[in-house]
């Protein structure tokens, strides 16, 4: 069922449902299911789908991880 977007030896390795989380993960991570899409004639952008939302954009993320990142938290261990 999930042979297709891993390869075969390895999921067949797997009992199910142990080949599941991997097959998912490579369809994510490898192969990029989830961002390799287009937008057609009748898709919307979220921007425009929630107008009052203030978006981060990756600049600004960017900036707060790189430039001036956000101090870890700390604790004691007892």
């Amino acid at each position: 069922m999930f042979t297709t977007t891993f390869p075969s030896s390895i999921v067949a390795a797997l009992p199910p449902p142990e080949d599941i989380p991997i097959s998912i993960i490579h369809s994510i991570l490898v192969k990029g299911d989830l961002m390799n899409f287009e937008l057609g004639e009748d898709g919307i952008e979220a921007s425009k789908l929630y107008p009052d939302f203030k978006f981060t954009t990756i600049d600004q993320l960017l900036d707060i991880f790189l430039i001036n990142p956000l101090k870890p938290a700390r604790t004691a261990f007892e």
